[in-house]
């Protein structure tokens, strides 16, 4: 792997503070372990007391982190088999029809609920008239009725307010002769009817539309015919669309490769982060980290776009990325190429990352984290052969430390 000589950036805001001292103090401890190594020297016991902790705490830190990856393995197969991973898509509003209205309640009445109550004192008959100029004329006849002797009348009802009669006519100063009826009438014209109130048909009182009968609800119920030939059936106004397909069980096998190899590669960046930590610290560790990704991002946008953020739109502040938003990345490159630029994004961080500590803390402390890489592969490698495992992912780590 090319050594990537554009990281022109200044240290200190690489790793966001000074490490100045921390470089003189992995300088100083390199040199007492040279000297202790020589037949003229003693070795030091509180120093190789010291590296023998640090040993223990490393082993154990590849312990943990093992059993880590295998969790995180198992708990992303089961999210691919309940339900499938892909990049959310918008859903289609679901069509439904309009649900059909219930009709509104017709009361039925007749005129004569809308009567007021009888007067046994005082019956009143009404009658309509058309004058010429078309308008309806109400014209009303009080007719009393003498209650029987002995007969309770009950309170009547306030009388409407009497028209005024007009004078009487005095006929005495006409000439009285007999009357001459018009052709075609009968000799004497008879007093007319005394006017009834008509009945009334029934109302109804619609409030949405003018009064009319009660309307007849009718169902229709289709008997078929014998040997008759079935109809086809009527097409739906909203036709519900089909149901989309999920991952195909290759597609899923291939989606958890992706996800397993990016959990080995995230294993550098343990390691990386487990030297580091005593030396500078682990803010100082983690700001490194996760500005050589956004260093990385700019060289490759196509591997890397927004792999800095996980899910819930967080900015990852450690150093790791988000595998589900780096499996996308590939598989928007061209399917011939997607491992060589997704490996070729992959080799420039980690390049990078040990630049940094080259620069920071010395080479000696870049040699000694290139070497955790390589001997915690090999013995991963080791171990999927022995489990009857596909090595390939390994060797493909391997070339990137190289």
């Amino acid at each position: 792997m090319s050594r990537p000589d554009d990281l022109k950036i200044d240290i200190s805001e690489l790793f966001g503070g000074d490490v100045s001292d921390a470089k003189e103090a992995v300088e100083r401890q390199e040199q007492v372990l040279a000297q202790s190594g020589t037949e003229a020297g003693s070795p030091d016991q509180g120093l190789v007391q010291a590296e023998a902790e640090k040993e223990r705490r490393y082993q154990e830190m590849l312990r943990l982190r093992e059993h880590e990856m295998a969790q995180q393995s198992h708990l992303f197969e089961k999210k691919l088999q309940t339900q499938a991973w892909a990049q959310p898509i918008e859903a289609s509003e679901e069509l439904t029809e309009d649900p059909i209205p219930e009709p509104a309640p017709v009361l039925q009445v007749t005129q004569t609920d809308l009567d007021p109550v009888p007067d046994l004192a005082a019956e009143t008959s009404l009658g309509v008239t058309e004058p010429a100029g078309g308008e309806a004329r109400a014209e009303t006849t009080l007719e009393v009725i003498e209650p029987a002797v002995g007969e309770t009348v009950s309170e009547p009802m306030p009388e409407a307010p009497t028209p005024t009669e007009p004078a009487a006519i005095d006929f005495d100063q006409f000439d009285r002769k007999p009357f001459a009826p018009f052709p075609g009438a009968p000799g004497s014209v008879p007093a007319p009817p005394p006017l009834t109130r008509p009945q009334a048909p029934p109302v109804l009182l619609d409030p949405i539309g003018p009064p009319g009968p009660l309307p007849i609800q009718t169902h229709r119920v289709d008997v078929p015919k014998p040997n008759a030939a079935p109809e086809a059936p009527v097409p739906s106004a909203h036709p519900e669309a089909p149901a989309p397909e999920g991952p195909s069980p290759e597609e899923l096998a291939r989606i958890q490769k992706e996800h397993d190899y990016l959990l080995l590669y995230d294993q550098f960046r343990n390691i990386i982060l487990h030297e580091l930590t005593d030396l500078v610290g682990d803010k100082k560790a983690k700001t490194m980290l996760s500005r050589t990704v956004e260093t990385a991002r700019n060289k490759y946008p196509e591997v890397f776009r927004n792999a800095n953020w996980d899910a819930a739109g967080n900015l990852i502040e450690d150093g790791s990325m988000d595998s589900q938003r780096l499996i996308h990345n590939k598989t928007l490159l061209d399917p011939t190429r997607a491992d060589a630029v997704q490996d070729a994004g992959l080799g420039a961080l980690l390049e990078m990352r040990l630049l940094a500590v080259e620069k920071g803390l010395g080479a000696g402390m870049r040699s000694k984290i290139r070497g955790r890489i390589q001997s915690w592969l090999t013995e991963r490698r080791d171990k999927a052969v022995a489990a009857g495992q596909d090595p390939r992912p390994i060797e493909r780590l391997r070339a990137l430390v190289a």
